[in-house]
């Protein structure tokens, strides 16, 4: 589930939310993250979006959510360059301006990062371990680039990759 914290101070020029910049919307706090859980239950994930100009608040909102929804994984998009204190809250952190002309995480030239707290104590907030994921979670073959099905499993649906690139050409010539 992703929220979107508004009050952004950092107005990255081509910003895909620039409503986001406003101070709109409903207080995020922990009654209403109860609320949102309660509605949505199948959640697995949290995913904080903004926040930047108040991350001690962010980071309480996580800590809250690590301490009471244990099973719900928490993460944070920001605009930001740097770690906030107590960053080992989150399971996944994704930093970085928005560039435009750099791309989404998606791109092979983006400077934003997503990073994930591979550390093995969940209380460790002040010293966490995170790795870089941007490429394996942002840039590996998707189901539809013709790379994606790995060799046993063209070999036992018996398809190749012209296969799949025909497939695509096609669908693509029907739109």
């Amino acid at each position: 589930m992703a929220i979107n914290i508004t009050n952004c101070p950092c107005h990255c020029p081509g910003c895909h939310s620039k409503e986001l910049a406003e101070d709109i919307g409903d207080i995020l706090d922990e009654p209403s993250i109860d609320k949102l859980i309660a509605k949505n239950s199948e959640i697995t994930c949290i995913g904080f979006m903004g926040g930047d100009s108040n991350p001690a608040e962010v980071v309480k909102l996580a800590k809250y959510v690590r301490k009471n929804y244990p099973d719900i994984k928490v993460g944070w998009y920001s605009g930001r360059n740097t770690f906030p204190l107590e960053h080992g809250v989150f399971h996944y952190i994704k930093l970085g301006p928005w560039i435009e002309e750099k791309g989404p995480l998606t791109s092979k030239t983006t400077n934003q990062v997503m990073y994930m707290n591979i550390s093995e104590k969940d209380d460790n907030y002040m010293n966490p371990t995170f790795i870089d994921i941007t490429e394996q979670a942002f840039r590996a073959p998707k189901p539809y680039d013709p790379d994606y099905f790995d060799y046993q499993e063209r070999k036992r649906r018996n398809i190749t990759r012209q296969d799949i690139k025909a497939m695509l050409d096609n669908k693509n010539e029907d739109n």
